[in-house]
């Protein structure tokens, strides 16, 4: 047996996981077997917008997935493996070390798992109207916690670099994560073998000669107001051309996208610079409900959804997952910009000590019609009270509560439910 992610530090989740699936499985554990087992253990992560496509871990157990033993010479810790569950740990394992996550999470080893689309546990996770992307996405925001920079050209290289474990030769298999492993190359050195010298020629007339003295007659009076304005023309020129790069690298403050929007996703440049409006929404006129979406700006600068867990949302609200077949209906896009704050709520403990305090966030909420692009109001927005700890996150030093239904009605419902 070869051992996968030997001496990394593993979450408890994950280690229960593992556990609870060695237990069921009558051979080696595959990826769709962890998957249910993570999902069932993972107390933190917000699993509902993924469980509304492809239903709850009984339901992604049921589904007619298989994958194939391999040659079956892949364990952690005594937990015999098929070939693809030992490809998936060992991709979260990468990832882990890449992204500097440690004890390696929930989120972490479900990218995994799902990192091959052939594997049972990415194709236990497809459901109606979730495609591949949204998938990831929504793996990274509602499971891990945060969003990793790069991955969408990170895992298929990390996945190739795993994949290459199992289709190496018997014996020389192993987990290289989460050791750094460095391979040196000493290029062969030519001999230097003397230059073949070559007889110097005078100077042609005209040219520089070290051995010729520089005249000593000052320029004349003439010559340096000429030499002065080209100097200046040439300055002259160069603003001028400067100026006509700045003008031609000034981006619009509105740019119109007039592609069919597919996913929630896709709409958060509604936020960004220069903003983008979407002509074929339905225009913000009459009397409520008028559909909203609402994104913020983290104090990062990566601009997410505020996903509603309210099941009583009404359907303006949203959750986002439900709107993908009447995208067009969407009528307002909330914009909240980073936080500043609010009361302290309680510091959040992470694992090696380490402590966050999480205030009440404080945003300011720009509302724009999605159809035009137009300013509709700006108003004030303030996080809950009360929010749990995340498990990962990726910050600057401070958390920040975001708000929550409650919170948006009451300052934002006089132009959505209205």
């Amino acid at each position: 047996m070869n051992g996968v992610l030997v001496g990394a530090s593993l979450h408890s989740t994950v280690v229960a996981a593992l556990r609870a699936a060695a237990g069921r499985a009558s051979g080696p554990v595959d990826t769709r077997a962890l998957l249910v087992e993570l999902m069932q253990a993972d107390s933190v992560g917000r699993w509902g917008r993924i469980q509304l496509f492809v239903g709850d871990p009984d339901a992604v157990g049921r589904k007619p997935v298989s994958e194939a033993v391999g040659a079956g010479a892949f364990d952690w810790n005594g937990v015999p493996l098929t070939d693809g569950c030992a490809v998936g740990m060992e991709v979260a394992g990468r990832l882990a070390y890449r992204y500097g996550l440690w004890p390696l999470p929930v989120g972490m080893m479900v990218l995994g798992l799902v990192a091959d689309e052939r594997s049972a546990a990415a194709r236990a996770l497809r459901g109606d109207g979730l495609d591949r992307v949204e998938l990831l996405d929504a793996i990274q925001a509602d499971v891990l916690g945060t969003r990793l920079d790069g991955i969408d050209s990170v895992l298929p290289m990390v996945l190739g670099e795993a994949g290459q474990m199992v289709r190496a030769p018997r014996g020389r298999r192993g987990s290289v994560t989460p050791a750094r492993q460095e391979s040196v190359t000493r290029a062969r050195q030519k001999p230097i073998t003397a230059a073949r010298q070559v007889p110097l020629t005078p100077p042609r007339q005209g040219s520089f000669s070290p051995t010729a003295r520089p005249s000593s007659k000052p320029w004349s009076r003439q010559r340096r107001w000429t030499v002065a304005g080209a100097v200046a023309v040439c300055m002259a020129l160069s603003y001028i051309v400067d100026m006509e790069l700045a003008k031609r690298d000034e981006k619009p403050s509105l740019v119109a996208n007039s592609a069919e929007v597919q996913s929630i996703w896709e709409m958060r440049g509604g936020c960004d610079s220069p903003r983008i409006y979407y002509p074929d929404m339905d225009a913000y006129t009459g009397s409520g409900p008028h559909r909203v979406t609402t994104f913020l700006t983290t104090d990062t600068g990566r601009i997410q959804p505020v996903i509603l867990e309210d099941a009583k949302a009404p359907p303006q609200w949203g959750p986002p997952e439900l709107t993908r077949p009447d995208m067009h209906r969407i009528q307002l896009i909330a914009c909240l910009g980073k936080a500043s704050e609010g009361v302290l709520i309680k510091d959040c403990w992470f694992d090696g000590g380490k402590t966050l305090p999480m205030y009440q966030g404080i945003y300011q909420a720009n509302l724009y019609e999605a159809k035009t692009g137009r300013k509709v109001a700006s108003e004030r927005v303030v996080g809950k009270r009360e929010e749990r700890c995340p498990v990962l996150v990726m910050t600057l030093g401070k958390l920040y509560s975001e708000p929550g239904l409650s919170e948006l009605q009451q300052t934002l419902g006089q132009y959505v439910d209205h």
